[in-house]
């Protein structure tokens, strides 16, 4: 694993890269806990650097930036980038049915990990750490600039006078700390798609990209 960082606890890292699947084994620790407060620190990283980097744009803006930044795919790519991808402790049937390349177990490892950092050391110390792997995407402004997947498909269909896509929350999911919302979106004469985040407006943004790809809409 690509981290210039030593444990002083290394059962910290050991949860950190703990899949769910291995839940039932009393020997493991998965790493869904540290997941929640990974995102959040990760948040708080991400918003920090935007409010300095931007002191120009206003609070739409950066939320529409910070959204690329902390969604799955970019979360993924990092991991990747990491070998976290190679690293995470999975049981036989996640690896048999392509847990190290699922996107969504790549993020939920890569929030754990900053968690992990974060409780090891502190908050300055997991900045310095782990900002610099986002600071391409950043820099690359056609990137971090990117509209999100929701917001491109209500523009795709107001354009062609389709309405505003309704999205419903259809379960929430887990403990308090690690809540999994499940939400689909629709529109009339299309087929609904379906998709599950930490949190609701994740969820969304996933459901409109899925929307998309089923449906085969393109969108500049």
């Amino acid at each position: 694993m690509n981290l210039a960082y030593t444990f002083k606890d290394e059962s910290l890292l050991k949860t950190a890269l703990t899949h769910p699947s291995l839940s039932k084994d009393k020997a493991y620790t998965s790493y869904q806990k540290l997941e929640f407060l990974g995102d959040n620190v990760l948040n708080l990283i991400l918003a920090e650097t935007l409010y300095a980097e931007f002191p120009d744009f206003n609070e739409g803006k950066l939320s529409q930036i910070q959204s690329n930044l902390a969604r799955t795919h970019t979360l993924s790519k990092i991991a990747v980038s990491m070998g976290l991808d190679a690293a995470m402790i999975l049981d036989r049937g996640e690896e048999a049915t392509g847990g190290r390349t699922n996107e969504k177990n790549l993020e939920d490892c890569l929030e754990a990990l900053i968690a992990a950092v974060y409780l090891d050391s502190d908050y300055q110390t997991t900045k310095e750490l782990f900002l610099p792997y986002w600071q391409p995407f950043i820099s690359n402004r056609d990137y971090a600039f990117r509209r999100d997947a929701k917001s491109l498909l209500q523009e795709w269909s107001q354009k062609n006078k389709l309405g505003i896509p309704k999205y419903i929350l259809q379960s929430e999911t887990g403990l308090a700390h690690n809540k999994i919302f499940t939400v689909t979106v629709g529109l009339e004469g299309y087929e609904e798609a379906m998709a599950s985040g930490s949190s609701i407006k994740k969820a969304e943004v996933e459901a409109a990209q899925n929307f998309m790809k089923l449906n085969g809409i393109e969108s500049e």
